[in-house]
């Protein structure tokens, strides 16, 4: 479930509306958003604009897209250039690791 958003968060990234915080990192946000024709999609936004930031995540997307989607979310969009960077995904829903580890503890024990 998505917590709510902050004061400075932006409302929107490109085509693509958002609605809560799904999660946040040391690279950056992670939103729950909604594209065009309203279907719902992961936005992850980058906190710092150095260039050492965008081009991390211009490779973390660069092999993200290389994945087989039955393995991860598929990437919809990225927009790496643009004030704020952002890389839109599928939604996925699901707790996230940390809540599910919190929970029932590390997988495989």
């Amino acid at each position: 479930m998505a917590a709510p958003l902050f004061p400075n968060d932006p409302r929107q990234l490109g085509a693509y509306y958002l609605d809560g915080r799904l999660g946040e990192g040391g690279q950056g946000v992670v939103y729950e958003g909604y594209g065009p024709g309203g279907e719902r999609v992961a936005v992850k936004a980058l906190h710092g604009m150095r260039d050492r930031d965008r081009e991390m995540l211009r490779r973390e997307t660069w092999a993200w897209q290389r994945v087989a989607t039955f393995c991860t979310a598929k990437v919809l969009h990225a927009d790496l250039d643009g004030p704020i960077p952002f890389v839109v995904s599928e939604y996925v829903p699901g707790p996230n690791l940390r809540e599910a580890v919190d929970r029932d503890g590390p997988y495989g024990a």
